[in-house]
């Protein structure tokens, strides 16, 4: 299928191409006749200006960039869709870049927004140090370190109460050996996490093991491996507390496949509250975070950053409350 240009409208329409291109770039110069016109064609045709290229040669860009760990996380996919909706509505397009949680992914990420000259970044970062010297404004979603937040504006969880209410709920279990299978040690939430589960810890009177902590979980399959890695370590009753729903999947399918009872065995308990854990069969309590609304006020910040052209000083803060689903685990 041959892709539909704008020369393609400029001859359906009998003008030139210029004034199709002054159209799309909300010249005065066009009558309003004429306008409707070219704009009719285009919908009939199926033709849609390329917002990028625009931008970089206009220089007044209508693109926006977000960075995350994995799109392809149902997480960060609704945090998207947030992005998103708010973005369209002020005709902005949005596009995305994974780092996988390597630092050097995302300094390529970042230069390569860079080079498309979009009007500004919203990220969950590796580390926020790479966003330092970008003249663009800048919101973190999901992520900010603590050295970060008074510089930054920023939308996130309160990641500290969500391990806190994880880690109680499997201590009312009656779980004495509670197991965190965290994200990367070098991440913020990491940080924040295994705080709030140190505390609940100490709260329910039980002692805190080092070695009960698991650093660089990330997928279903990282779940799966260190709940061998675990049971076959500690046999007995144990709770496991998850860095995500991918993770705590993982460790349900170790758990089921060793046919343990559960919760009575085994507790688990993930983290985001992504929309397949209430269709599984054996459905997966979670702490629930606002993953649309993170998305969304973080770009309503941002644009009104562009919009208004407010200076670096210009700060927002927006800390989410996380809630504990209970289900099945």
């Amino acid at each position: 299928m041959e892709k539909i240009t704008i020369k393609d409208v400029a001859t359906k329409a009998g003008v030139s191409i210029s004034t199709v291109s002054k159209v799309f770039n909300n010249s005065n110069e066009i009558s309003a006749d004429t306008r409707e016109k070219i704009l009719q064609i285009a919908r009939e045709i199926g033709y849609s200006p390329n917002q990028i290229a625009r931008s970089l040669r206009t220089e007044n860009t209508k693109v926006i960039g977000l960075i995350v760990p994995d799109s392809s996380n149902l997480y960060y996919a609704e945090l998207l869709k947030g992005v998103q909706d708010i973005a369209s509505r002020e005709g902005y397009a949005v596009i995305v870049g994974n780092t996988n949680e390597q630092e050097a992914l995302e300094q390529k990420q970042i230069e390569a927004f860079q080079s498309l000259q979009v009007a500004g970044i919203l990220a969950a970062p590796v580390n926020e140090e790479n966003y330092e010297k970008l003249k663009v404004p800048v919101v973190f979603v999901s992520r900010c370190s603590s050295a970060y937040r008074e510089r930054y504006s920023y939308t996130i969880t309160n990641d500290f109460k969500g391990a806190t209410l994880a880690t109680e709920y499997l201590a009312r279990q009656g779980k004495k050996d509670i197991f965190f299978l965290s994200g990367p040690r070098q991440i913020s939430i990491a940080a924040e996490r295994r705080d709030g589960y140190c505390s609940s810890l100490k709260k329910n009177g039980i002692p805190y093991n080092p070695a009960y902590i698991y650093w660089d979980n990330l997928t279903m399959e990282d779940g799966y491996q260190r709940f061998w890695q675990i049971h076959k370590l500690y046999p007995g009753k144990k709770g496991f507390f998850c860095s995500s729903d991918n993770v705590a999947i993982g460790v349900l399918a170790g758990a089921r496949e060793a046919k343990l009872q559960i919760p009575e065995e085994v507790g688990i308990v993930g983290y985001d509250n992504i929309e397949i854990l209430q269709f599984l069969d054996y459905p997966l309590t979670t702490i629930s975070q606002a993953k649309y609304e993170i998305g969304a006020q973080g770009g309503k910040i941002l644009l009104e950053r562009i919009s208004h052209n407010y200076e670096y000083r210009y700060i927002s803060h927006i800390t989410l409350v996380p809630e504990l689903v209970v289900r099945k685990t």
